[in-house]
């Protein structure tokens, strides 16, 4: 299917419209985007909508939308991921857990922890002696 360049801003210009508002651009809000009068405006919408690129809801005002398969020419389709599918971003530790700590040779206690420990029983042993 071919289109104008003109088409393929209307067609950019609704999709936006609706992902970013929810609803449809005005005819003339088309047309003062365009630069072109609400009749030539029109006259583009209409053709789209013969090709197949645009649908409206009869006696629905801002009811323009594409349709769910039409991708604009030119562009690549949004893909969705699925349920267990997600990007990957950044770097993935290698190795065991925990296995900074064995070669450290603290016998997987950490000296943060042994020192927290150490003060605790300092603490409980001065105020056991006053």
């Amino acid at each position: 299917m071919n289109f104008t360049p003109k088409q393929l801003r209307i067609l950019r210009l609704i999709r936006d419209s609706r992902l970013s508002r929810g609803y449809s651009p005005t005819m003339q809000e088309i047309a003062d985007q365009l630069g072109v009068s609400k009749v030539t405006a029109f006259e583009h919408v209409e053709s789209l909508i013969s090709k197949g690129a645009l649908v409206r809801e009869a006696n629905r005002a801002r009811s323009l939308s594409l349709p769910e398969d039409f991708t604009i020419p030119g562009e690549e389709p949004e893909r969705e991921l699925g349920p267990a599918e997600f990007p990957l971003v950044g770097r993935i530790a290698a190795g065991y857990p925990g296995s900074s700590d064995r070669a450290a040779g603290s016998g997987g206690t950490s000296s943060r922890s042994r020192s927290t420990a150490s003060r605790c029983a300092t603490r409980g042993s001065s105020t056991a002696t006053t």
